[in-house]
């Protein structure tokens, strides 16, 4: 079985900040500001910067030591001037770490793994990380001068494993290359990355080296990780040379790959701890019953054990079809069999799990309270209602082309069945009607409906069935309620723009009545 990765070390500088692009404190300049010829100054200088990484000797008293043997009388307020410049010159890549670094580092925490920095330095070059935004993601930061170990030697390696509490095969380091710190790590008995998103940016950009994975970006680094779960967790089945292919939707934690045989293709579908457990057990049976019974969902492979799902390195997950099709595109045709589709599965009978989904608008009432359209939002809630009482059925909470396929042989099969299970057909219905048929741009909020597929999507649910007045407002009603609950999912600043969306779509109510007729 494939080793989870539990921990992350990084390097520091051209890794998670980069000095490129910043003023530098030059040694020339530190010279022309102390009164020594550079070329005099050098040999003692460097003769110390072991010491200054090990921290057996700081900046300050490397200084006066270069001056003693060059000659030159201390002047103190001038050498402090220097070590000030030369703290804040340093200090300043602490604010140039890339959004993207940012973001590897939330998505480590978010899976569940530790973090270390280990970093070649002297004290005063460090001064600023504790007050930096990368801070806090990290759970030991362990700096050479304040150890008295450095890279490439093992065992600063080896302490910061130790402080992680992990094994070598359980951990990455990820670094430049610099200091030989790569060759060091493996040493170490841990894989190491190069990474190249900053280097890449020099006038002459690194060479990948060879033996090592390169992360060319930020992404990359996470890309290893998730392969290395996914393919840990494929143990559990039973299957012909498997391979893990590409990856689909990378911006979540949840891990989806397709995994390639040599009998067929499948999709891996992980979640991670945090999800409870009672969520896996329904999208499982909610695809057992649509799609191993009905073939209308892609279909799921027990593991060795006979279960649906298993447990794995702090993951759930199941394994499924791999759909062999197309996705449904937004377009009268696709709609119209959409519109079909939907009624089928609604006409499903023998399942009993009840949908995540939340069918009581009670809850909505303390939504909103310091907007000023929060009179206008609570008369909206007065009058849907009460859909718990109203048709219940297999329900897939988010029909629309985006969780659609259609095989090749031309079956729409629904994807994504998180909130599937038992509940009401006008909320399923209702949802494409505000939140997918207004169409509204977002640079220039002008809006327009698409009366053309909310047409098609009607003429394939209900074919040649007359629609009441009383069965349209219940879908409509639905459709106002399904948009309602989604207004809190984009953020505080998404409201306005959302409410402006449901006000549109509840404008277009009998102009959708008249082509319902």
């Amino acid at each position: 079985m494939c080793m989870k990765y539990r921990a992350v070390i990084f390097d520091l500088f051209e890794t998670l900040v980069t000095e490129w692009g910043h003023k530098k404190y030059t040694k020339r300049e530190m010279c022309e500001d102390l009164g020594i010829d550079k070329e005099a100054f050098d040999p003692f200088w460097e003769e110390k910067e072991q010491d200054r990484y090990l921290g057996n000797i700081d900046f300050r008293e490397s200084i006066l030591y270069a001056c003693e043997k060059c000659g030159k009388k201390p002047d103190m307020p001038v050498i402090e001037k220097v070590i000030d410049t030369r703290v804040k010159t340093k200090s300043e890549c602490f604010n140039s770490c890339l959004p993207e670094v940012y973001q590897m580092l939330e998505t480590l925490k978010d899976m569940g793994l530790k973090t270390a920095i280990v970093s070649n330095c002297s004290s005063e070059e460090v001064t600023g990380i504790r007050e930096s935004g990368i801070y806090k993601y990290f759970d030991e930061v362990i700096l050479s001068y304040e150890v008295g170990m450095k890279k490439p030697d093992a065992c600063i390696y080896l302490e910061a494993l130790e402080r992680l509490g992990i094994d070598p095969d359980e951990c990455l380091f990820v670094g430049d290359g610099g200091s030989n710190e790569l060759e060091g790590a493996q040493e170490a008995g841990i894989k190491a990355v190069q990474a190249k998103w900053y280097t890449n940016r020099f006038p002459t950009p690194r060479e990948s080296m060879k033996g090592f994975l390169v992360a060319e970006e930020p992404t990359d680094v996470i890309a290893y990780i998730s392969r290395s779960l996914a393919e840990s967790a494929l143990s559990y089945w039973e299957l012909d040379e498997p391979r893990i292919g590409e990856r689909f939707h990378k911006d979540t934690v949840r891990l989806i790959y397709k995994v390639n045989t040599k009998t067929g293709d499948y999709l891996l579908k992980g979640f991670p701890d945090e999800v409870p457990e009672s969520v896996i057990l329904g999208n499982v049976r909610a695809h057992l019953f649509l799609g191993n019974e009905h073939r209308m969902a892609p279909a799921l492979y027990p593991a060795k054990n006979g279960e649906y799902y298993v447990e794995s390195e702090g993951y759930r997950f199941y394994l499924m079809e791999f759909i062999v099709g197309r996705q449904m595109e937004e377009t009268p045709e696709d709609e119209y069999k959409l519109g079909v589709a939907s009624r089928k599965m609604h006409s499903l009978q023998g399942y009993h799990e009840k949908s995540p989904m939340n069918q009581s608008k009670e809850k909505y009432y303390s939504w909103f309270r310091d907007r000023e359209f929060v009179k206008e939002f609570d008369e909206i809630l007065d009058e849907l209602p009460d859909f718990e009482k109203l048709d219940q059925c297999f329900v897939h909470t988010d029909i629309g082309p985006h969780n659609a396929m259609i095989r090749t042989n031309g079956e729409v099969v629904f994807i994504d069945l998180d909130d599937a299970g038992i509940g009401s057909r006008y909320l399923d219905i209702g949802w494409p009607f505000i939140m997918q048929f207004v169409d509204f741009n977002h640079d220039t909020e002008e809006m327009k409906y698409r009366f053309d597929l909310a047409k098609s999507f009607l003429k394939g649910y209900y074919k040649d069935e007359s629609i009441s007045r009383e069965e349209f407002d219940l879908i409509f009603r639905g459709a106002i309620q399904m948009h309602i609950s989604y207004m809190q999912d984009y953020g505080p600043y998404a409201v306005d723009s959302l409410w402006k969306i449901l006000r549109f779509g509840m404008e277009q109510r009998e102009a959708l009545e008249l082509l319902a007729e």
